[in-house]
């Protein structure tokens, strides 16, 4: 079939027999379709002309040009710089190009292939749709574009903008279609593209804006190559191409509602768009707004660029971009949803925000900000600062750890706190900061606690008494939530209710990487430390000391697994230091604490939680002196807690099942705290990098653990510091039973 013929099949009006001979005698030609009609032109210019609708030509009779597909067969007539102008051209248009490179002319076959992905032509020209295959014809199913064409109809080019119950109309509809699209993912259609040319023309960025715009560009292509875990749909603007599902809902709810309309309604429009999806839903509501985030600055940078230049619409959307440039990870509209958890309203005025990284940071899975806001609230501008924790992923081999982490961290803020908030647990929900908002493997944003003069402290500090017994308390609170809960859930079921089987994954241990390499690791670390100080064995040779040491920590790895019939609960799963904020008065004296990531939170005996605190945080002398008046004080004001709601603590947790299940976690605990300590407590300049460069924390931590602690020695203080681990050490080897 000429080319000529097959251009015929698809125009009502056919082609001069000038434009035939033109095409079939031309080295160069370059076709471009405008609403359905192809035409032959010769020099861009001719392009750009029609794509703008000027220069009274052959297309004035027409739409502009709704797709552009270029042949190019002389590179030399064909430079790089006429390219840009071309594709320049097309975006703002709001045209579709490709450009296909060839020698002398494309051949028929490619023709066809190109002529088959323009969706309008197979719906306008129903003769040809029997020549697709079989996974063509499936993308053109009439349903799907009958949905389509009703919902750009009767919502894109509708006066519903900012109208709610419209929108959320029209959501229900894109749900359905979504559901239907996203569950057989088209073959036949391209993966949408995006290009930073006309975004950096649009915006006037700077260099250091440019370079983000890029980076969105390459987020989006990834997210586009994710395979089944990204749910991709048929476009509804762009009838070509397949996009991320949350991008296609993200277009269609910033093309229809304005800043204003979105801090009112943003979020509710998402959970009800999700909640629409049905049981077909394509991934977990976690995915949807970890999706959401990935595609939002994208979505807005598309409906941007077809927006009016001068538009007040287009200006706010432009400035709410360049925001999200400035701090990717956090948009405006997630500042709205702070903004309202906040201060439990929308009816506010956003009137700034910055978000500043802070110089310091103890923990070892973030990275932290504090997030600054002028809010005006029924006409009091009030300042709010805020703590941002960022999750980072630098070390592949923590992958698993820092994704449980998240979603465990997560869940303690966004579930159970609520839960314990429902249930009337308000007056001891003294031990943790407030959350406001936050997103699985991502982000966390919390009250800042340094704002009402609590204060952190160095990973390798030592507490004192007076600090312990503020922690202790806190942690009987955390404690008595769970219980309280477990003792009103099993009144109201009228059987044993426990909360490990109500929240299952998230209150299970996390399965670590490398596990079996690491437990190796830190045996082999305590008998380095035995070794290094073999006078504290005073009563038996050190082989002996080090044969009971091992046996010891084999036995404490099933007592995990194995709570004797004490009672769990839940948790915090990493009691060390850094995990701990205490506010000082002005004398210096310790007067309020709370405990701070909840990223290990785990069903367990609570008195791991107990000893562990104790014996990683303090000195020996310390424990020595205070060990039994801590741990008074803490069942003591877990007594308090279950009484203020009714409970009895004797019919929960016996104080002879406390001091039992004290006995038989102590070794645990303690071999817990020097595993640990062999990294916390080491010097900066020596733990550096070890815990994000995954080469230096295999090397390090695993593969030749006593050259690590060997270069800790040379300090001093962390020379006492194991000495007195290794002397509690050899006093429990001496106590305790290590028969089987």
């Amino acid at each position: 079939m000429p080319l000529t013929t097959l251009f015929k099949t698809f125009s009502s009006n056919g082609l001069s027999s000038g434009m035939s001979s033109r095409l079939e005698q031309s080295s160069t030609p370059r076709y471009i379709f405008a609403s359905g009609v192809p035409a032959v032109v010769e020099e861009s210019a001719q392009v750009i002309d029609a794509l703008h609708g000027i220069n009274g030509g052959r297309f004035c009779s027409q739409m502009r040009p709704e797709y552009v597909f270029l042949v190019v067969t002389d590179e030399k007539k064909y430079t790089k710089d006429q390219e840009s102008d071309l594709q320049n051209a097309a975006m703002e248009s709001g045209a579709l190009m490709e450009i296909e490179r060839t020698r002398p002319v494309i051949s028929i076959s490619r023709f066809c292939s190109i002529i088959r992905q323009l969706k309008f032509i197979t719906r306008e020209t129903g003769d040809f749709i029997p020549t697709m295959s079989a996974t063509e014809a499936a993308c053109t199913n009439e349903q799907v574009a009958r949905d389509a064409t009703r919902f750009e109809k009767a919502y894109l080019q509708s006066p519903a903008q900012c109208d709610l119950q419209k929108i959320k109309a029209a959501l229900k509809d894109l749900a359905a279609q979504h559901s239907r699209t996203a569950e057989s993912e088209p073959e036949n259609c391209d993966k949408h593209q995006l290009s930073a040319q006309k975004w950096r023309h649009q915006l006037q960025l700077q260099s250091e804006d440019e370079q983000k715009l890029q980076l969105e560009v390459a987020r989006f292509a990834e997210l586009q190559t994710l395979g089944p875990a990204v749910r991709r749909v048929v476009s509804l603007g762009n009838k070509n191409g397949v996009v991320p599902l949350a991008f296609d809902l993200l277009v269609f709810v910033f093309w229809v509602t304005d800043e204003k309309f979105r801090q009112h309604h943003y979020q509710s429009l998402l959970e009800y768009y999700f909640e629409n999806l049905g049981c077909g839903q394509p991934f977990t509501k976690d995915d949807f707004k970890a999706q959401v985030h990935a595609a939002l600055l994208a979505a807005k940078l598309e409906v941007a660029g077809h927006l009016e230049c001068n538009s007040d619409k287009r200006k706010e959307l432009l400035d709410n971009i360049s925001s999200d440039l400035k701090f990717r990870r956090l948009s405006r509209e997630d500042v709205y949803e702070i903004v309202r958890n906040k201060f439990g309203t929308t009816d506010y005025e956003l009137v700034f925000y910055e978000v500043v990284r802070l110089g310091e940071q103890n923990g070892h899975l973030g990275q932290y900000y504090r997030l600054n806001l002028d809010v005006e609230v029924e006409g009091q501008l009030q300042r709010v600062e805020l703590f941002v924790k960022l999750l980072i992923q630098d070390n592949a081999t923590l992958k698993v750890l820092l994704e449980s982490a998240s979603r465990k961290e997560e869940f303690f803020y966004q579930t159970l706190m609520a839960d314990f908030e429902r249930h009337g647990l308000q007056s001891i929900l003294t031990f943790a900061p407030r959350c406001y908002f936050s997103r699985v493997n991502d982000i966390l944003v919390l009250d800042d606690m340094t704002v009402r003069g609590f204060s952190d402290f160095k990973p390798n500090a030592t507490l004192a008494y007076e600090e312990l017994s503020l922690l202790v308390q806190q942690l009987a609170r955390l404690h008595a939530c769970t219980l309280i809960l477990e003792e009103k859930l099993s009144k109201t079921e009228g059987k044993e209710v426990r909360l490990n089987d109500l929240y299952g994954k998230y209150v299970d241990p996390i399965e670590m990487t490398h596990e079996l390499e690491m437990y190796r690791a830190s045996t082999d670390g305590i008998t380095h430390c035995i070794e290094k100080f073999p006078h504290v064995a005073r009563d038996i040779p050190v082989d002996e000391f080090k044969a009971r040491a091992e046996k010891i920590y084999d036995l404490n790895l099933k007592k995990y697994q194995d709570p004797r019939g004490f009672r769990r609960t839940i948790g915090h799963g990493d009691m060390y230091v850094a995990n701990t904020l205490v506010r000082f008065d002005e004398f210096g004296k310790p007067v309020e604490a709370s405990l701070i990531d909840f990223q290990l939170v785990k069903y367990s005996l609570p008195t791991e939680d107990l000893l562990i605190l104790i014996y990683i945080n303090s000195s020996k002398a310390t424990r020595d002196r205070y060990m039994e008046k801590l741990l008074q004080e803490y069942y003591r004001e877990l007594a308090r807690c279950l009484e203020t709601f009714g409970i009895d603590i004797g019919s929960v947790f016996s104080l002879k099942d406390f001091n039992a299940a004290v006995k038989y976690l102590k070794s645990l605990a303690i071999c817990h705290a020097m595993s640990y300590n062999q990294f916390i407590k080491s010097p900066d300049h020596v733990k550096q990098n070890v815990f994000t460069n995954e080469e230096m924390h295999k090397h390090y931590l695993i593969d030749n653990k006593r050259e690590f602690i060997d270069m800790g020695m040379a300090s001093e203080d962390f020379r006492k510091l194991h000495e007195d681990m290794i002397t509690d050490f050899y006093e429990i080897c001496l106590s305790e039973d290590i028969s089987d």
